[in-house]
């Protein structure tokens, strides 16, 4: 069963350096212009500001890094009625209006099965992370918008009230894997840009369509060991990019496979698909239309248990009947058909559901037939061994 491809767009130009720093296995996440001048950070002094809140020296139940690290783990982060209200401006938004006190990231590969319950989804999401969402915002329109809709994975502005939740959003969401696809979460109004020295373009040798980033890294998972990969996008129906750990990684992973056909990343590639600068006139024809989009809303069930301090633990399986467990059902039923003795029935009359029910029978019938010889020759081994001894 295949997926389209959902990842179709230009890439904007521009190229950043960084550099390796020692100890955390990861090259270095600084960024650097062409000039070797370092870009600002626009997340500054949160992991001071965050830490200065949970410090509880008097009590002696954590003080100092520990309680950064534990408190940003498992909690988030405490809200008050007044955090929900943003005052900071930030100066890198060039909008007039009240979006420039919200602090948007950039969230592609989001998973939703239907479209109606996206702004839910997501804040469901964020809320298990310990995290308040305002407001989100995705292009509408084109045959992109189709396919996002069609297969219900999406590219999403998301936007929240300070830049310590946009900051630390980053930092957790990133690369998590939720309903089945790696997220990739980036700042909303700053570009990033694969670092070319442990980058590459990737495609497939042989014909065919890669539908998805899961691809790729389903792929490199068997290469042994197992290399680090910090990003990966697919910007076309057959070709996708891949950031790795280190330039080791990078090594290892294409000499591990076969499958695939590698480039060097070229020296303009960004990593976001958009920006909000890239959709403002949009978004302010959007918000002047609705304008109290960006409020805060009294009787938000998130933000009235946020500011409870109420946390909930994001589901593993967080939506039942899903494809993998009807076919999940599916192959359980085939097997007792074929250990009966039976033909197994399709239960649709549509071609195409029909033909991916048959194509996991004959799938399911290879693998019976696979286990029966395996058993059959560890019978006749152990049957040779009695026999001699």
């Amino acid at each position: 069963m295949t997926e389209p491809d959902f990842t179709q767009f230009e890439l904007p130009t521009g190229i950043v350096k960084r550099e390796r720093e020692e100890g955390d296995g990861y090259e270095s996440d600084s960024y650097y212009d062409e000039q070797g001048r370092k870009v600002p950070d626009t997340f500054q002094d949160y992991e001071n500001s965050f830490q200065s809140d949970y410090d509880h020296s008097e009590d002696g139940d954590c003080t100092g890094e520990y309680c950064f690290e534990e408190s940003r783990r498992r909690r988030g982060r405490n809200y008050t009625l007044d955090d929900m209200t943003p005052t900071v401006r930030d100066p890198l938004c060039s909008s007039d209006s009240d979006l420039a006190y919200l602090w948007p990231v950039y969230v592609s590969n989001f998973r939703c099965v239907e479209r109606v319950k996206l702004l839910k989804s997501i804040r469901t999401y964020f809320y298990s992370k310990g995290l308040h969402v305002r407001w989100h915002y995705r292009p509408e329109g084109g045959e992109f918008d189709d396919l996002q809709v069609t297969i219900g994975i999406y590219d999403i502005l998301v936007y929240f009230v300070s830049q310590y939740d946009a900051s630390l959003a980053v930092k957790r969401c990133h690369r998590d894997v939720y309903r089945g696809y790696t997220m990739n979460v980036f700042p909303g109004r700053v570009p990033l840009y694969f670092d070319q020295k442990r980058s590459v373009l990737v495609w497939k040798k042989n014909r065919g369509v890669a539908y998805s980033e899961q691809f790729f890294e389903r792929n490199l998972a068997k290469v042994e060991p197992k290399p680090k990969i910090s990003c990966t996008v697919k910007f076309d129906i057959v070709r996708g990019a891949i950031e790795f750990a280190t330039r080791e990684d990078m090594s290892r992973a294409m000499a591990g496979t076969k499958r695939f056909k590698w480039t060097p990343a070229p020296d303009t590639f960004q990593k976001q698909r958009f920006l909000e600068k890239d959709l403002l006139p949009e978004i302010e024809r959007h918000l002047a239309s609705n304008p109290n989009a960006l409020r805060l809303d009294l009787n938000d069930k998130f933000a009235q248990k946020l500011c409870k301090d109420i946390r909930r633990p994001r589901e593993h399986r967080p939506f039942r009947n899903s494809k993998w467990e009807r076919f999940g059902k599916q192959k359980q039923y085939i097997l007792q058909m074929l250990q009966q003795g039976r033909k197994p029935v399709c239960p649709y009359s549509d071609a195409r559901r029909k033909d991916v029910f048959y194509s996991m029978v004959r799938k399911v019938k290879k693998r019976v037939a696979k286990a029966q010889a395996k058993a059959a020759k560890k019978e006749q081994r152990s049957q040779r061994y009695t026999a001699t001894s």
